[in-house]
């Protein structure tokens, strides 16, 4: 299960275009051993507003 690495605000750090209504940008990453090279990690462009609660505790390690 992948877990938050970052949240960057658009106001905050200069990132790349985001799609229209965004202002964060959510890193997540699964820390967990994989058969690849390296982790897995996954992007999310999200509005602020819109981002209001946790979803979810982290995961216990394995």
């Amino acid at each position: 299960m992948p877990v938050a690495l970052a949240q960057l605000y658009t106001r905050d750090v200069p990132l790349p275009s985001s799609p229209p209504g965004a202002d964060l940008l959510q890193v997540l990453w699964c820390p967990f051993g994989h058969s690849a090279a390296h982790p897995r990690t996954a992007l999310f462009w999200r509005s602020s507003v819109t981002v209001t609660d946790s979803s979810t505790p982290r995961p216990s390690r394995p």
